[in-house]
Formats: structure tokens, sequence, C-alpha cells
């Protein structure tokens, strides 16, 4: 072969480098900026992470008033509910991101869709069952004037979505939305 052939073969592979180097380049930086848009949509602290709620154990304690020896009842009961719950809604998280990277998949199954969203019903209901036995068992170890209180925190809980921030006005805002009617 002569020199100005073998520069020729030379300069066809360094630009075929060059075109291959730069695809993998521009690749891993649209990756890259796809993954942390997700991770920004995806991202949760503990004021919105799904298991998050306004009442923690000392809201209850405090709102309910009770004694030590009814504390103590609480704390137990309250680490179950709070260790299955949290399960629950991590369950939810996952199968909601899994649902929704399916369905930006370019051919997603609808079969596959509908199974998701029966498996995000099914553990909502079982979220809402977990719910409901906490408040039995805290209704056991309450007084006539502790089950008036919990059955109005529960109401909250379950029904008025405006204390849960509602209507799209955010977790934030609803709480302090809340706050300020029952402040009065």
């Amino acid at each position: 072969m002569t020199t100005d052939k073998k520069l020729k073969i030379l300069t066809w592979a360094v630009i075929i480098l060059l075109v291959l180097n730069a695809s993998t380049i521009i690749t891993i930086i649209i990756h890259n900026y796809q993954f942390k848009q997700a991770s920004m949509q995806n991202t949760y602290t503990s004021e919105n992470f799904p298991t998050g709620n306004p009442y923690n154990g000392r809201y209850f304690i405090n709102q309910l008033n009770f004694s030590d020896h009814q504390i103590d009842l609480f704390r137990k009961m309250n680490q179950i509910f709070r260790q299955q719950s949290k399960a629950i809604a991590m369950q939810l998280f996952e199968t909601r991101k899994q649902m929704y990277y399916y369905m930006i998949n370019h051919k997603p199954d609808t079969i596959l869709l509908n199974n998701f969203a029966d498996s995000i019903g099914f553990l909502h209901s079982k979220l809402k069952k977990e719910t409901y036995q906490f408040y039995f068992q805290l209704k056991s170890i309450c007084n006539k004037q502790q089950k008036e209180k919990l059955d109005s925190i529960f109401y909250h809980l379950l029904v008025n979505d405006k204390m849960m921030g509602g209507n799209g006005q955010g977790y934030k805002k609803g709480m302090r939305m809340y706050q300020y009617r029952n402040s009065n």
C-alpha cells in the first residue's frame, strides 16, 4: 500500500472514531439530563413522602390527652401501624413509578397498565384497612371524651381533603388553612 492510501484509511478511521465518541458523549449527556429530570420529579422529603401526614405520635398523645399507661399502649400500636403503612406506601410508590415508566414506553401494553392500576387500587385498599384497624385499636384505649376527639381526628384524616392540602393547594397551604380555621 502506498502512503497516500494508508493516510486516507487512517483519516477515515479517525473520523469514524470521532463520530462514535461524539454520539456516545451526546447520549450520556441526554441520559443524565433525563435522569435528573425524573429524579427531581420523584424526590421525596419527610414533608412530601407518600407515608407522611400531619399527624405524628406526639399529635395524638397531645390531642387525646393520654395518660402514661395509654401512651405506652399507643406507642406500641403506632409503631406497628407506621411500619405497615410505610411498607404499603413504598409499594404504592414503586408501583406508580413502574407504571409511569411503562406508560412512557413507545408501545405500552394496556393490559399491563390495567394490572398496575389494579395493584395500586389493591394497595390503597390495604392501606385503608390498616388505617381503620389502627383506629379501632386506638378507640379501645380511649375514654368517652377521647373517643369523640379521636373521631374528629380521623374525620379530618380520612374525609376532609382540605386539611391534607386537597384541591391542588399542596400540603403546606392546606395545613395552614386548617390550622387557621381551627385557631379561631
